[in-house]
């Protein structure tokens, strides 16, 4: 993967070179380069669809149609795709587009945010509209892009008070959360996950060995003693 995006970055960068600086010998090695990576990409997914097809299918993204994720979804479940898109012809500057899908409904809207813009009103640019929809379910969370790395249900649903951290209403309050790497990942998991057996809820927390004096209490090693 890496050897395909050096190979991309390397043909994109000699394709915005003035005319009178290109040179097309360079530009057809580094073609000839990004088209190598990307058999040796496509080899590596064959095989991993032969082998591990489990693992293709939940890794891979495969687009699945609005009534077959519907037909996967409990009554109390909600499907959210947030697809964090760069600017392009139909968007002038980059944009979210919000996806809701629960078993009889399916609705979207437009979130002026995106890449690495990350505020305080994230919530309300990305759910504000689609609240109705997910009131009550657990939602199964696919997103995008930058948004990959945010922790969605650290998100406050309510403009806070004051701050006393333990009093804001953080989005995990409301609803039970999965993250899921596609939409087609439901189906996969329909197909081979089991019910549990367990009798009783679990609530774990990790508590990795952070940097300083790892004799302090509030320094993970402390807690290894």
């Amino acid at each position: 993967i890496e050897q395909w995006r050096a190979a991309d970055r390397a043909l994109e960068a000699a394709a915005r070179l003035p005319e009178n600086q290109r040179d097309e010998a360079a530009e057809t090695a580094k073609t000839k380069a990004r088209t190598s990576a990307d058999a040796k990409l496509q080899a590596i997914n064959a095989r991993l669809a032969n082998e591990f097809p489990e693992y293709q299918s939940l890794n891979i993204s495969q687009p699945l149609k609005i009534n077959d994720v519907q037909s996967l979804l409990r009554r109390d479940e909600a499907m959210v795709l947030i697809q964090d898109l760069a600017a392009t012809a139909q968007f002038e500057t980059a944009t979210t587009l919000v996806w809701v899908i629960t078993k009889d409904a399916a609705t979207w809207k437009q979130a002026a945010i995106g890449g690495q813009e990350m505020a305080n009103q994230v919530y309300r640019k990305l759910f504000g509209g689609l609240e109705a929809t997910i009131r009550g379910k657990q939602s199964l969370i696919v997103s995008t892009g930058a948004l990959t790395k945010l922790p969605f249900q650290a998100l406050i649903t309510e403009t806070p008070i004051s701050n006393d951290y333990a009093k804001a209403a953080w989005l995990m309050k409301r609803h039970a959360m999965t993250t899921l790497p596609a939409v087609s990942a439901l189906a996969s998991l329909r197909r081979i996950a089991k019910p549990s057996a367990a009798k009783s809820l679990m609530l774990g927390f990790g508590n990795p060995l952070h940097d300083g004096d790892q004799g302090r209490p509030d320094c993970g090693a402390y807690y290894k003693k």
